[in-house]
């Protein structure tokens, strides 16, 4: 059969149409709208308690491969936090890095315009764990760590449930609290068997 006469040279153009096809095809000047995730940095002993935002709306203009190629790379958006902020910051597109070799431009952040940010030193204190009365938890005590506002206030801690039979139940986190260790107690019912 003839069809099958010279395979590779016709599976070689086949492959070189598609290139062409591609490149053509990518080579057109567009806007797209893309989700950027945005990136937080902060010094040690800070703890991030708060954000409006984890992504930013973002208008691009350049060619479609490029577009395409940079957002394989995965942008991120990067606010770096130099000591503690409670306070609105409004995002500023030259943050986003594009490498020097594509021709993209950032156009503008649709959304936010604003973002709130809830940053502060760290602390690490040990409460009692609240239990009503004929119930105890294991261990009674546990330290939590969290924004030193807030921790500083906090004088004991709530289970999220208490169990009608023995079990384990997580630790409530008031807000501005970011861990408990451990994160459950042991819930022992007065009276029953250990």
């Amino acid at each position: 059969m003839r069809i099958f006469h010279n395979l590779p040279l016709k599976i070689l153009s086949l492959i070189i149409a598609a290139g062409i096809w591609f490149y053509a095809s990518t080579d057109v000047k567009v806007v797209e709208t893309v989700e950027i995730p945005v990136e937080f940095s902060m010094p040690d002993g800070f703890v991030l308690l708060s954000v409006t935002s984890q992504k930013l709306l973002v208008e691009i203009e350049g060619k479609k491969r490029e577009i395409m190629f940079f957002l394989r790379r995965n942008p991120v958006y990067r606010v770096k936090i130099e000591r503690g902020i409670k306070d609105y910051i409004t995002p500023d597109r030259d943050n986003i890095k594009i490498p020097g070799w594509l021709n993209i431009k950032i156009r503008r952040i649709i959304s936010p315009s604003r973002i709130y940010i809830w940053c502060e030193r760290e602390k690490e204190r040990s409460v009692k764990v609240w239990t009503p009365v004929g119930v105890r938890a294991v261990p009674d005590i546990v330290k939590i760590k969290g924004a030193a506002s807030v921790v500083s206030r906090i004088s004991f801690i709530r289970p999220s449930s208490i169990p009608k039979e023995d079990g384990y139940a997580k630790l409530r986190l008031p807000e501005g609290v970011v861990e408990s260790i451990p994160p459950e107690v042991k819930i022992i019912h007065e009276g029953s068997r250990h």
